[in-house]
């Protein structure tokens, strides 16, 4: 058809004009200064081309011109299309290549990738795990995660929650408070088994918010991120302090007794591996080279919390392994339910009291902030808790892993399920926003 077309012959036979001026602006003929383009216009044989890189719109359609002005190139293919020379218009949008949605899709769910990754692998190839676990590598995971998140800790977010004081309240009451009370509810669920569950689930609701998930997921969804960083900051502080009080309250309504842990040593531990490393970061910040490196690399450093993070299920399910413990299809079915079920709680509850509540005078603030609470209180972080349960003398190394298990599984369920909640938010604020 190139063929035929350019030298002025349709395909079926009969002559056609041929278009003058096919190409699009600043090429070919057209480019020429106007002294010099009508002296050699008599000579100039006109080609017609579909597949010239210029002549198509970004879209990559087939039959229509980039630009051009009124009457000329749209008129002469729509003429040349009526007779047969020029196809319909076939515009084929450009899609994205299967790798960069694969890239995507890790790079929007890492987090529980990770989690997963490294659990399977320490269950399947325990010897890495259990050597690691003999060199104290589990401590070395708390303090890193709380290193970075003192690194990245920004001061003006903190001075600007102070501005909203009652929702920085209701969070850290609901926090530290009201969701650990319901450890004692699991404590006393008779159907779970093995007991050590149990143990974990109710450490779990005891400890304090996550360190980064939380505020990332409040940024995704036009949250107030300084609240929900603010809830992070306090929470992890005076949750030293709170822990061993609350967590023996806990534990103390049950056949454990108040005894089943040193409250002093978890006291002394919590402030070791948890406040000495988070102002150990903050600290950094005021070096001009480590700031200067964290503003550029946020990402890397998010990457690294987030190894740190997967260091606890790596080593615990490398223990359970080699230890030959029972964990078959019924224990897992045991914890995702048991996390889904507790997590779903959490929501619950916090949905129901901040929507009594009027935190803003300004409709979109009171939102935002809703949404950083709703978020906040009702996760849980995996370094404290393993942190605390390592304390607890009841516990076998063997057994603690079973106690960790139901944690894991709840770290990784309240991500996958807040993300899901952020994307129902996102899309219907974009609905109403249409």
């Amino acid at each position: 058809m190139h063929h035929l077309a350019s030298r002025g012959i349709h395909a079926g036979g009969r002559p056609i004009k041929p278009i003058v001026g096919f190409r699009a602006p600043g090429h070919g003929p057209d480019a020429r200064p106007a002294a010099t383009r009508g002296r050699h216009h008599r000579d100039t044989v006109p080609v017609v081309s579909l597949f010239s890189p210029t002549a198509w719109t970004s879209r990559s359609c087939i039959g229509q011109p980039r630009e051009g002005p009124p009457g000329g190139r749209e008129k002469g293919q729509s003429r040349i299309r009526k007779r047969g020379a020029l196809p319909a218009p076939v515009c084929a949008a450009a899609s994205p290549a299967p790798t960069s949605k694969l890239g995507t899709f890790v790079d929007e769910n890492f987090i529980p990738l990770a989690l997963l990754t490294a659990a399977s692998f320490g269950w399947l190839v325990p010897s890495p795990g259990e050597i690691a676990h003999s060199y104290k590598v589990q401590k070395l995971s708390t303090i890193g995660q709380f290193v970075i998140s003192g690194m990245v800790l920004q001061a003006s977010q903190v001075v600007a929650a102070l501005k909203s004081p009652f929702p920085i309240l209701y969070g850290v009451l609901s926090i530290l408070f009201v969701t650990p009370l319901l450890g004692i509810a699991v404590m006393a669920l008779p159907w779970i088994h093995p007991f050590e569950f149990k143990v974990g689930m109710a450490v779990f609701c005891c400890v304090p918010t996550t360190l980064s998930s939380c505020v990332a997921l409040a940024n995704q969804c036009n949250g107030n991120a300084a609240v929900a960083l603010m809830l992070v900051v306090l929470t992890s502080t005076l949750g030293v302090f709170t822990i061993p009080t609350v967590l023996g309250f806990v534990l103390g309504s049950t056949s454990l007794g108040p005894g089943a842990f040193n409250q002093r040593e978890l006291l002394r531990t919590l402030i070791l591996t948890v406040l000495c490393p988070l102002f150990a970061g903050i600290a950094l910040q005021r070096l001009r080279a480590v700031s200067a490196w964290k503003d550029r690399n946020r990402k890397v450093l998010a990457r690294m919390s987030t190894m740190f993070l997967c260091i606890t299920p790596w080593l615990q399910l490398s223990i359970a392994s080699a230890a030959q413990l029972p964990i078959g299809p019924g224990l897992i079915f045991t914890g995702l339910a048991l996390g889904t079920g507790v997590h779903l709680a959490f929501l619950a509850l916090n949905m129901s009291v901040t929507g009594m509540m009027r935190f803003s005078a300004d409709p979109k603030e009171h939102v935002a902030i809703r949404k950083a609470l709703i978020l906040c209180t009702s996760e849980k972080t995996l370094p404290v808790a393993v942190a605390v349960i390592s304390q607890l003398g009841v516990l076998t190394p063997a057994n603690m892993a079973f106690a960790i298990l139901p944690c894991i599984f709840s770290h990784i369920l309240q991500t996958v399920i807040d993300s899901a909640l952020v994307g129902r938010w996102n899309h219907r604020a974009r609905h109403l926003g249409a």
